[in-house]
């Protein structure tokens, strides 16, 4: 029996080298796969739990409205009590008539939304947000306005769906000097802010009136009609 040549035990070695690195992927890979479904299953695991986590906080989240929504609208409020912020909804309402020329103004409104009579009395708190939701700066701001606002406050009652006033009045330097100073300016609010008084959480509602300058800004009192303002009787 001859014995195999040189040549021959090389390609056989070869033979078995390359059966061996095919089995050797073969399991690196069948590994990588493993791990690949593994990670598959805690993904999936993973997703499925934050699922059910979602819909058990959206869950919990309508509650809440709908909670919120039963203490607004039964009596869980002391009829004739101060209003409560919770208690109202602020509103834009309209532009004030008899501002022109650099004069301008907005009529705004709280509405009793509770199902309890609540009392008013005072001036409001008034601020304006940007279009990036910034406060604007806009320095004290005066109980005497254009056109002329009562500057004593008013103490009245508020029934269930009835709404209290207020004006805001400022002049647009724009009107009154070609090139207007830095100490004025002018913003479109986005937002407003305004706190009812005696209360420390704000109300805000968006706006789409003229621009508000910080240039003499005033503030009504509330009050429980419109025709303070030169506008017909509500």
């Amino acid at each position: 029996m001859n014995k195999p040549n040189r040549t021959q035990l090389l390609s056989l070695a070869l033979i078995i080298l390359l059966i061996g690195a095919g089995i050797g992927v073969y399991f690196w890979q069948h590994n990588k796969v493993d791990k690949a479904n593994q990670q598959i299953l805690v993904l999936t695991s993973t997703s499925n739990t934050l699922r059910n986590r979602n819909d058990t906080l959206t869950k919990q989240l309508n509650q809440a409205n709908l909670d919120i929504g039963k203490l607004t609208q039964t009596n869980n409020f002391v009829s004739g009590t101060p209003c409560q912020t919770q208690q109202l909804a602020l509103s834009e309402e309209t532009g004030l008539p008899g501002a022109s020329g650099g004069f301008r103004g907005e009529l705004f409104s709280y509405q009793n939304t509770s199902q309890s009579t609540c009392k008013l009395n005072g001036y409001p708190g008034f601020l304006v947000l940007d279009s990036t939701g910034h406060v604007v700066p806009n320095g004290p701001i005066s109980t005497n306005g254009f056109p002329t606002f009562k500057t004593s406050t008013v103490s009245f009652s508020l029934s269930p769906n009835s709404k209290a006033y207020f004006g805001v009045t400022w002049n647009d330097p724009r009107g009154f000097y070609s090139t207007v100073p830095p100490q004025y300016y002018c913003v479109t609010s986005a937002l407003i802010m305004s706190t009812p008084p005696g209360n420390t959480i704000p109300l805000i509602t968006s706006v789409s009136g003229p621009d508000i300058c910080n240039d003499n800004l005033a503030i009504s009192s509330l009050l429980p009609s419109t025709s303070t303002f030169g506008l017909p009787n509500h």
